[in-house]
């Protein structure tokens, strides 16, 4: 093992110098290949970690060494990424020998991470499309990364150090690589390239889960860069007219929003500059600047989806994605009125101590506390409030009717403790629209209700009766009580109508965190 480590660390310097003879180079790189494919476990396994250990700073100082021509930095890259991907399918193929003997994980995760490295550096200093893979066919190398995959899945599962994460992340990587170039090849069928598409999709939406290892969502919002399924020519590669390929290419732009308000700042920076990447030269982003204000960043991405994405897709997408996000906001209203009961009905100051029995000692942890509810709801409320679409589908109803159920809910409850409680105007320590738990899933079912009845959503007298039944029990004192950004919401949508022009007006008004985004024009 020893041997092989040391045979494998002196061999690494020699196939990336620039001034080593192309024979000397070839053999170099056949040891390696030996050591990384050896029969022996412990020679494979320190032979690995000798290569990755080193694999960056070499790759960067080949990046940076600009007295060598590009092409002729990618021709000394592109055997080693041939010999990469022949290890790779080495050690996948260990599972179907005659010894039984599986893949080893931790190998599979630093060979996979050394090919990420190299075959992205090869890319990005050659303008040739292909990818320096060797013998292994496009297919065999799309089915051996994905089966690469699963095996990172499982060890996601079954162990808590995060090393079946890393590979996971890294086989998201290599997909968005292969897509990315002429490996990939277009001609196939229509419905193999959709697969594929996919299979690429369903990686990256399961790697938006908060809970996952950080480095899983890096590498996510990394490949949705580089595989190109957001720029404007990747469904011209494919005729430009597969509806199944355009609805792919929409659900990858919202999985990029979840990358942008990831609670890693790392995965949000990624995400930027993957959108940087894609929008090129028109792009509005800058990448060395933007990641610090993620708001803007969020605000131009939200716009670009809207003036790409237009229709039904895009108009469900957001409207769930309001609905997802105040889901449970009935559920915390009755939380805060039965802990509102115990200090509501106290006479004595020194007897409060707190013995809701509905509290948790210790409430669930927020596995990404960066994302924020109200930006997501502006945000979507914002772009569906200049959409041209008056025609809803039943699905798009069915959103719609649940968004107003949901906000009917909560204004019928205040409107009660409007009318019963005596003082309810003086009393803001109890008032619904002041709570930190209530206040940003109540304002997004407004803005969501104002949204419906804008696009016609069914029986729309009733959410619009609702508010303004409301605002009659508050009364003028009563309104002074509640909270100003609440109010406003539930003035607008008091008098909203289908298509009105004033209704869109306070809707853009209402979204006070994103000026930016409310500017007339129509998708």
């Amino acid at each position: 093992a020893a041997a092989g480590m040391l045979s494998c660390d002196a061999s690494f310097s020699i196939i990336f110098s620039p001034t080593t003879d192309e024979s000397k180079r070839a053999l170099h790189i056949s040891n390696i290949e030996r050591l990384l494919t050896s029969k022996c476990y412990d020679v494979r396994l320190y032979a690995t970690k000798s290569f990755k250990k080193r694999i960056w700073s070499k790759v960067d100082e080949l990046l940076s060494d600009t007295s060598v021509e590009g092409h002729k930095r990618a021709a000394f890259l592109s055997p080693v990424c041939a010999m990469l991907v022949r290890a790779l399918r080495s050690e996948m193929e260990r599972e179907n020998s005659k010894g039984g003997l599986a893949p080893h994980p931790p190998t599979l995760r630093r060979l996979s991470r050394c090919a990420v490295e190299c075959l992205s550096a090869y890319r990005s200093l050659c303008e040739c499309p292909s990818l320096p893979v060797g013998e292994t066919s496009a297919e065999e190398l799309w089915e051996m990364v994905m089966n690469m995959r699963e095996l990172g899945r499982m060890e996601i599962e079954d162990e808590e150090s995060g090393a079946g994460t890393r590979l996971a992340g890294n086989a998201v990587e290599l997909l968005a690589l292969i897509l990315s170039s002429a490996t990939f090849c277009p001609t196939d069928e229509n419905d193999a390239v959709l697969n594929k598409v996919s299979d690429f999709f369903r990686a990256l939406l399961q790697s938006t889960d908060p809970s996952l290892y950080w480095m899983v969502r890096h590498s996510a919002a990394v490949a949705v860069g580089t595989s190109g399924i957001l720029r404007d020519d990747f469904l011209d590669t494919f005729g430009g007219e597969e509806p199944d390929l355009k609805q792919l290419k929409l659900k990858s732009y919202l999985c990029v929003l979840t990358f942008l308000q990831d609670s890693d700042e790392d995965v949000r920076n990624a995400a930027g500059r993957s959108l940087s990447s894609t929008l090129g030269e028109n792009s509005l982003i800058d990448h060395n600047v933007m990641p610090h204000l993620p708001l803007m960043e969020l605000e131009v991405t939200y716009k670009r989806v809207g003036e790409r994405h237009h229709g039904s897709d895009l108009t469900l997408c957001l409207l769930s994605s309001i609905l997802s996000e105040c889901r449970n906001a009935p559920s915390k209203v009755d939380l805060a009125l039965t802990e509102f009961s115990y200090s509501e009905r106290c006479q004595d100051v020194s007897n409060l101590l707190n013995l809701s029995s509905k509290r948790k000692i210790f409430e669930a942890e927020d596995s990404n506390p960066f994302s924020e509810p109200l930006v997501t709801c502006q945000l979507s409320a914002s772009i569906l409030g200049q959409s041209s679409l008056r025609v809803c589908n039943k699905e798009m109803l069915d959103v719609m009717e649940e968004l107003t159920s949901k906000c009917s809910v909560i204004v019928g409850t205040i409107k009660a403790r409007a009318s019963e409680k005596v003082g309810y105007d003086k009393d803001v320590a109890h008032n619904l629209t002041w709570s930190n738990e209530i206040f940003p899933s109540f304002h997004g079912l407004l803005l969501g209700s104002i949204v419906s009845v804008y696009l016609g959503c069914r029986s729309p007298d009733t959410i619009v009766n609702d508010a303004r039944d409301l605002l009659s029990a508050l009364g003028e004192n009563g309104q002074r009580s509640v909270h100003p950004c609440i109010l406003e919401a539930l003035l607008v949508l008091s008098s909203a109508s289908a298509g009105n022009d004033s209704t869109k007006d306070g809707l853009f008004k209402a979204c006070f965190l994103v000026p930016s985004l409310c500017m007339p024009s129509s998708l």
